[in-house]
């Protein structure tokens, strides 16, 4: 189970998670990149309630990958 944060694209309301450093996974996309953190402060908001039912029922994230999905806010 990945128990790192998950954050909400503020621009778009595509759900990222925080892998390390400056590094995020697109959970719609499954790409995985670096994002300088001034971009990353600015853009990606923690989602709490994401972040929670993602950890505790990590196969979500292969349903919002699969979908394309994005967070209504």
């Amino acid at each position: 189970m990945n128990n790192t944060a998950v954050l909400r694209n503020i621009q778009n309301n595509i759900l990222y998670r925080h892998i390390k450093g400056d590094t995020y996974k697109n959970l719609a996309t499954g790409v995985q990149a670096e994002i300088k953190p001034e971009i990353a402060t600015k853009y990606l908001k923690l989602n709490t309630e994401a972040t929670i039912m993602l950890n505790k029922y990590p196969h979500l994230e292969l349903l919002i990958n699969k979908l394309g999905l994005k967070i209504e806010v």
